[in-house]
């Protein structure tokens, strides 16, 4: 056991009330007893009491996510833990898009999860995990002939060019 002082963490160590500030999960288990002394030299503490610090509840906003286009530009992923903490992203399908920190770049079309966590920390517990689905469009294409000569009946086998503006043959 060892006496408190009055300081940042703990106040009224003097008087009946005893308030603890800035407690933080690792300090559950902490055991605190009081001793009562009648001014002469006889004092008698108190059973133990054990603080229990139960972490702070957070939830992660993530809205839902716009569908995007195949060829459309990277863009920024944004979401927000209660706890004000940094929050992380995980996408499911790589086939679908990369993710660089909330950076997303689109390499196909399909869908894909994008999972948002937060692992919290001494003060707050992890929050639930929030996933939105990212739908990525094909993209469309035009394809263009060049002009056609004159033929005949009886004209021998030509042969015909186009180009896709997809870039496929």
């Amino acid at each position: 056991w060892i006496d408190l002082n009055n300081s940042a963490t703990y106040a009224g160590v003097q008087t009946p009330t005893l308030t603890l500030n800035g407690l933080i999960v690792a300090m559950s288990g902490y055991q605190f007893r009081a001793v009562v002394s009648n001014g002469a030299s006889s004092s008698t503490p108190s059973p133990a009491a054990t603080l229990t610090v139960t972490p702070i509840g957070q939830t992660i906003a993530f809205g839902a996510l716009a569908a995007r286009t195949f060829g459309d530009a990277a863009f920024t992923l944004s979401a927000t833990a209660t706890s004000g903490l940094a929050v992380s992203f995980a996408i499911s399908n790589l086939g679908v898009a990369t993710i660089n920190g909330n950076t997303i770049t689109i390499v196909g079309a399909g869908t894909s999860a994008i999972t948002v966590s937060q692992a919290g920390n001494a003060t707050f517990s992890a929050a639930t995990n929030v996933a939105q689905t990212l739908t990525v469009n094909k993209a469309s294409q035009m394809i263009a002939f060049g002009a056609l000569a004159a033929k005949s009946v009886g004209n021998p086998a030509f042969t015909l060019g186009a180009t896709a503006t997809s870039g496929l043959g």
